[in-house]
């Protein structure tokens, strides 16, 4: 095998990072859609291009750069997660083993006079990636129920945490998603990594520079739950929105970061490479470059075509199932499916009924899934998609003591909608009738986040999700 040299110019450097991004074309194409869907988060694309353009300027002004062989090793193991695993995972899982893989690479080719600030540059594309409302419930859900037990024992003996709501007694309010899970936890980090390049910290300091922010998300995010629970069980404090409540602990966070950023001190602009001649970590120039290649090459044939992920596949249609027919002594009056239902049920395990309440104003969406699956997803997630605007609301506990998750949707045209949403554990016998009856006897989670990491603890069989939709003015 031809040796190849350790030291080689910025150009061929350049050339092999595009090498590894352009093997994973598909993940990028996803987060090219996911950044301008109003679902996902947006900040990270404004992110990943700054990143991207100070790379290239780095290797535009240095005239050689020293191969770091474990690092584009890593990049090559990297690519070939992604390949074996892009059919398998979500595909926020496979954008961020691709992140990874360009991160690595980066590493791999960036050691070099004027290449200081490059361990930021390398966290912020794993941490630039689109957030979804899917991540904060699910992803999320472990950081919810850290903040509201801590938030609980600050708060005093009179309030205990039930889930992810905390009770007085009296009242019981709920800590969404956006209030404690991990959007503030992502955020922090990336702005982290970002200051890291800016003031050009080497790896010991970028890497507790993210520590200090996830620990300073981790206390925003208690500190947040806390505050939310005192604006919303005190009258006199409801003129504080929640998401002045969050900015102002943001802010809070930001401000104690970047007084450490401050007394930070930035690694030299340019530095004497005294890496020893040879191989580095014993693996010879050669093969760590040639298994990049080869992995970037198995990458770009395995998502030649956009596979689906298997756990969103069409699934085998069920046998018509049975609903219920009254709720709270009204009767169910069943919809026609509109399209934008009939075409999520096509692919989908979840079978759903739209129901209009008797004498109501109101509507109730009902859904089952045979057991654990993502299509099961949050309302909320759906309004976006519509166009609603969505602000979390104190959490409903109904006659029969089970505690419902809310939020409120308003349009531009004025409308605005409280949501309700609760999620039973169907037995074995199916649906009864009655709601009711269903309701005061079974397993009851408030969220898709609880739901679904007691499903994946635990087990599940069939469940039933309930949506209940009802005019603003009628919420009391």
């Amino acid at each position: 095998m031809t040796r190849l040299p350790e030291r080689i110019g910025t150009a061929p450097a350049a050339l092999l990072l595009l090498a590894v991004g352009a093997s994973c074309w598909r993940a990028w194409s996803w987060c090219a859609a996911a950044w301008f869907d109003p679902g996902y988060s947006h900040g990270g694309r404004y992110a990943s291009l700054l990143a991207a353009i100070a790379m290239a300027a780095s290797l535009a002004h240095a005239r050689v750069v020293r191969l770091q062989t474990p690092w584009l090793a890593a990049a090559g193991i990297a690519l070939l997660a992604f390949a074996a695993a892009y059919a398998h995972v979500p595909r926020p899982v496979a954008a961020l083993l691709a992140a990874l893989a360009l991160s690595t690479a980066w590493l791999g080719v960036s050691r070099g006079a004027s290449l200081a600030g490059r361990w930021g540059l390398a966290a912020v594309l794993p941490l630039s990636l689109p957030l979804g409302v899917g991540a904060e419930l699910y992803a999320g859900f472990p950081l919810r129920l850290l903040a509201t037990r801590a938030a609980a024992w600050a708060l005093g003996p009179g309030v205990k945490a039930s889930g992810t709501a905390l009770e007085n007694g009296i009242q019981s309010v709920f800590v969404d998603a956006p209030c404690a899970g991990i959007s503030m936890l992502d955020t922090a980090l990336l702005l982290a990594a970002v200051a890291a390049a800016v003031v050009r910290a080497d790896a010991l300091r970028t890497a507790l520079l993210l520590v200090f922010a996830a620990v300073l998300a981790v206390f925003g995010n208690i500190a947040r739950a806390a505050l939310l629970y005192i604006v919303e069980t005190n009258a006199g404090s409801a003129s504080i929105s929640h998401d002045a409540l969050g900015l102002a602990i943001f802010a809070t966070c930001c401000a104690l970061l970047i007084a450490v950023l401050l007394r930070v001190p930035p690694e030299r602009m340019f530095q004497p490479d005294s890496t020893p001649s040879g191989r580095y970590g014993g693996i010879p120039v050669s093969v760590a470059v040639s298994l990049l290649l080869v992995a970037g090459l198995v990458s770009a044939a395995a998502t030649r075509t956009d596979i689906a992920w298997a756990a969103d596949r069409t699934a085998e249609p069920e046998r018509e199932l049975a609903w219920p027919a009254t709720w709270q002594g009204r009767v169910l009056e069943l919809k026609p499916i509109d399209t934008a239902l009939e075409t999520f049920l096509k692919n989908s395990p979840v079978q759903a009924r739209e129901f209009t309440v008797q004498g109501a104003n109101e509507l109730v969406l009902l859904r089952q899934a045979p057991g654990l699956t993502r299509s099961l997803h949050p309302s909320e997630t759906c309004f976006r998609g519509f166009g609603w605007q969505c602000s979390p609301r104190p959490a409903h506990r109904d006659a029969a003591g089970r505690l419902w998750s809310s939020f409120e949707a308003r349009r531009s045209d004025g409308s605005a909608v409280l949501v309700r949403e609760i999620y039973l554990a169907v037995p074995d016998s199916g649906v009864p009738a009655s709601l009711d009856d269903l309701i005061a006897d079974a397993s009851t989670w408030p969220d898709a986040g609880s739901w679904f990491w007691s499903a994946l603890t635990r087990g599940t069989g069939r469940t039933l999700a309930i949506t209940h939709t009802l005019p603003i003015h009628a919420r009391d």
